[in-house]
């Protein structure tokens, strides 16, 4: 994330500033920044599959898909759950660093932004929401080891943004001190916005730490359905249930942080949305549309609120994995969408335009800083005059704040919201309207 590019003062119909001092790489949203962060996770379970040219052609299949976001996943392991060690893989399921260094490039290369997400699990099969270990201090100090190799790591390669942490249940409720010391050990090496990945159940609301971290993660694998064959309206209004209960955390417990789906998908067989986490595939049917229609209900139902900020489907195939397209023996039923029909569904929604919020979102409008303190520059893309820009909570009230209008160049608009000091933390809606078209973004007070 880039900072201080603004200073403290304000901006006036008056200043002759060029804007574009204000179209920096953070502000231009081709693949990052702070707008809708269109990705897709990553996975390697070999040393060098990451530097291989399948993996680099993936990156052109994504680029081609209007992915915007990977999510480059790395696992270490601990030999049980009850193991206090956490250590590269002895059988050569551990990414090296340097085929995570070229992943991570060749995705820059091609203007993908970046969030790494180090994973870690038990090599006896225990869900790594149940390390339960002989002794948690020790745990953590290996922990701590551990995602500090990553930060600086993503530091020194400057991915846009790091999780901290996926689904320990076991510890992330109950152990909040310690996971604030993972933290400040993430925060001492790597400058950019954080995150942790909570699982959907029995986690993401209840943790009391999310104060520590800059975006909230959701493990969203949230059964949609209670019967084989649902339609995208059942769904969507499953969803749309859903969506209560997240929008009353998010006012609550996250601390009205931005949201980001940190995982999310469905495997290609029949019923696979009763259960969007299982990759029991024993005695399954292929069902490439159920897939395709489960990403259609979140694009329907979710993906325009204003409190989600990105998600990251779950997941790519490659050589390392069962699902691989090419020879892998769970391909047909598997969670990747390459060569399926949920891959066009993915490469239709992320490529909106004018036409769709998610599109306008990213095409129209950008916001900075985010989060921000008392003022927030806003650039609005081929708009035309007059605008009417009003903020509202989530809730849907209209927001009280000052707009000042900036200065303009071919194309590109600007101006700057000043909500007053009564106006509390948390996050609200912009809204910026000519008779022409309409735009929206999300951004963060903090106060």
């Amino acid at each position: 994330m880039k900072r201080g590019i603004f200073g403290t003062g304000a901006i006036g119909a008056g200043m002759a500033i060029p804007w574009s001092v204000f179209l920096v790489p953070s502000l231009v949203l081709a693949g990052g920044g702070p707008g809708f962060q269109k990705g897709m996770s990553l996975v390697a379970f070999s040393e060098d599959v990451y530097a291989s040219p399948e993996s680099d052609a993936t990156l052109d299949t994504l680029v081609a898909s209007h992915v915007g976001w990977v999510s480059v996943c790395v696992w270490w392991f601990q030999e049980t759950a009850s193991s206090t060690t956490i250590a590269p893989a002895d059988w050569g399921g551990t990414a090296s660093d340097s085929s995570v260094c070229h992943i991570i490039q060749e995705a820059h290369a091609r203007g993908l932004s970046v969030m790494l997400k180090p994973m870690v699990d038990p090599e006896d099969g225990t869900w790594r929401a149940e390390i339960n270990p002989a002794s948690w201090p020790a745990w953590f100090a290996s922990y701590r080891r551990f995602i500090g190799h990553y930060a600086a790591l993503g530091a020194t390669l400057g991915v846009e943004q790091f999780s901290i942490g996926c689904e320990f249940i076991s510890s992330s409720i109950s152990l909040g001190v310690e996971w604030a010391a993972v933290v400040d050990t993430v925060r001492s090496l790597y400058a950019g916005p954080i995150t942790y990945a909570a699982n959907w159940w029995e986690e993401y609301d209840l943790i009391s730490w999310w104060h520590l971290v800059d975006l909230v993660g959701i493990d969203a694998y949230f059964p949609l359905a209670d019967r084989d064959d649902p339609t995208v309206d059942d769904m969507a209004a499953v969803w749309d249930t859903i969506a209560v209960d997240i929008e009353a955390f998010a006012q609550g417990p996250g601390q009205g942080l931005p949201i980001v789906f940190t995982e999310i998908g469905c495997s290609s067989y029949d019923g696979a949305a009763r259960e969007p986490w299982n990759w029991d595939y024993t005695g399954v049917v292929p069902d490439h549309q159920e897939q395709a229609d489960y990403y259609q209900a979140f694009f329907d139902a979710i993906a325009s609120r204003p409190w989600i900020r990105g998600v990251f489907w779950w997941s790519w195939d490659n050589s390392s994995t069962s699902d691989y397209r090419e020879d892998g023996p769970d391909y047909e039923v598997g969670f990747t969408p390459n060569g399926k029909l949920a891959q066009e569904v993915l490469r239709g929604n992320y490529a909106l335009g004018n036409d769709g919020n998610l599109g306008v979102r990213e095409t129209l409008l950008a916001v900075y800083p985010n989060p921000a303190r008392d003022r927030v520059w806003l650039t609005i893309r081929h708009h035309a005059a007059p605008l009417h820009v009003a903020a509202y909570d989530l809730m849907g009230h209209r927001v009280e704040g000052e707009v000042e209008t900036g200065v303009s160049s071919a194309g590109v608009i600007g101006l700057v919201w000043a909500p007053p000091p009564r106006v509390s933390a948390g996050t609200y809606v912009l809204r910026v309207e000519s008779p022409a078209r309409r735009a929206s973004a999300c951004v963060t007070l903090v106060r």
